[in-house]
């Protein structure tokens, strides 16, 4: 049986451009997979080392194996290793996921969705590996600042997302700078969308934790009341 490790996503999903007629750019679509369940099982991943920090966990470079009859595939993977809820709340979570899964399917601003497991007690978000975010450009920067070019094109990049989850009911919650990544082709796209809210009720083993809806320098204020479902991106 041959092995192959592969460092880009599934080939299941595809991509391709089109020029955009009104906006005069390249746009990034991409095919969805219609895959009906996105569990995956634990013994499909394998995390290697952590790569970042946020308020809702770890993030972790990881391999996800795929095998079929004929051939075994291992893709680099992004892991988001969310912080421990309480036992009886994983359940919730997971239905939640799956509708925010189905939701961001084909939308090509969105950093695709591999699944979601549970690792060692605690949700993992899998999620397409993204070489940085603009937070990450800006800090390799004088002064922080990227060129008005890339703000006019990376804006684009995050409108149309935006707008698309909009349509279809769905919010990020936590748009920051370090949660915009970059593709392959220097466009943005949007990671850890819509996390906040498939944490919100859940009893989390800190204290702390349960009291954030996002990242508190960067939260709307309608988020920083606990009995109000976030409304804002």
């Amino acid at each position: 049986m041959s092995k192959e490790v592969i460092a880009t996503q599934s080939p299941t999903p595809f991509e391709y451009e089109i020029l955009d007629s009104d906006a005069e750019v390249l746009r990034t679509v991409r095919a969805s997979s219609n895959c009906a369940n996105p569990w995956i099982e634990p013994e499909r991943l394998k995390l290697r080392h952590r790569i970042g920090r946020g308020p809702f966990g770890d993030v972790w470079l990881a391999t996800h194996h795929q095998s079929t009859e004929d051939f075994d595939e291992y893709h680099e993977v992004a892991a988001k290793m969310l912080h421990p809820i309480r036992e009886d709340h994983v359940k919730i979570v997971l239905e939640k996921f799956n509708e925010l899964y189905f939701k961001c399917q084909g939308v090509a601003s969105v950093s695709w969705l591999h699944g979601i497991s549970v690792l060692n007690g605690r949700i993992c978000i899998i999620m397409n590996l993204c070489e940085g975010s603009i937070g990450d450009k800006m800090a390799g920067l004088k002064e922080g600042r990227i060129s008005l070019n890339d703000v006019l094109r990376y804006g684009i990049n995050l409108a149309q997302g935006v707008q698309e989850l909009h349509s279809k009911g769905s919010f990020i919650l936590n748009l920051k700078p370090f949660n915009v990544l970059l593709n392959d082709n220097d466009q943005a796209i949007l990671g850890d969308v819509g996390i906040p809210s498939l944490l919100l009720g859940s009893s989390f083993l800190s204290s702390d934790m349960a009291k954030r809806l996002g990242t508190p320098n960067y939260m709307a204020p309608e988020q920083w009341e606990p009995e109000n479902i976030p409304v804002s991106c």
